[in-house]
């Protein structure tokens, strides 16, 4: 019995651990805050209305490809029945590598609107 309350009690200190450490990144000795819908974010990308998951999947490996941009974290909003995402560029991102993605993103045939250093949530002219 005693066994199990100090396997359990390890575990749960672990597991908070890691969930704390999940809401920010070091990288190259920099903090990285994620971010989220509540936050100010680099870019936000809505997809026109009847954008097929498929559609947003295959912007996601074509024009968001991690392994090649200056992305630090990606994730998902929902702003007046728009779907789209919140894009925060890496530290290392040079101004030319922001500008080019900005290029190719506005690019997309999918791609309804886009903005820049907003709030998600506080987006009000959709």
């Amino acid at each position: 019995m005693i066994t199990k309350l100090v396997v359990l009690s390890m575990l749960s200190i672990l597991l908070i651990g890691f969930q704390t450490g999940s809401c920010e990144r070091k990288r190259d000795d920099k903090w990285v805050k994620w971010g989220g819908p509540h936050e100010r974010t680099n870019l936000v990308v809505f997809f026109k209305k009847g954008t097929t998951n498929d559609q947003i999947e295959e912007f996601d490996k074509n024009t968001l490809n991690l392994d090649v941009q200056p992305i630090a974290f990606i994730f998902r909003v929902v702003n007046s029945d728009f779907v789209g995402v919140g894009i925060n560029f890496s530290t290392e991102a040079t101004p030319e590598q922001r500008e080019q993605l900005k290029k190719n993103i506005k690019e997309s045939p999918i791609v309804y609107k886009v903005y820049e250093d907003v709030v998600p949530k506080e987006i009000k002219d959709l």
